[in-house]
């Protein structure tokens, strides 16, 4: 399943625009991609990045006036990253 994906590397980025989403292909994508930048092992480069760091999932592309995700990835809290549906 196609998503659109938001993402927020936490207290040192700011907060992504709708016009930002990222594509991906499935939401296995979106999780790897998501780990891929938490470890700062992506192009381009992520430092900083803390435990507050999220992103939400949508199933079509965002708007201004309907931002509202399908599904939230973040980190557990014991440091895992957990995906869960946002209902």
């Amino acid at each position: 399943m196609k998503v659109y994906m938001l993402w927020h590397g936490g207290s040192s980025y700011a907060h992504p625009y709708p016009d930002e989403a990222e594509s991906c292909a499935s939401i296995e994508e979106a999780v790897q991609l998501f780990e891929d930048r938490l470890h700062n092992r992506s192009f381009p480069a992520t430092p900083c990045v803390d435990d507050t760091a999220s992103a939400w999932l949508c199933a079509g592309k965002p708007e201004y006036d309907d931002v509202y995700p399908d599904y939230i990835i973040d980190i557990g809290p014991r440091g895992g990253i957990r995906l869960h549906r946002h209902v």
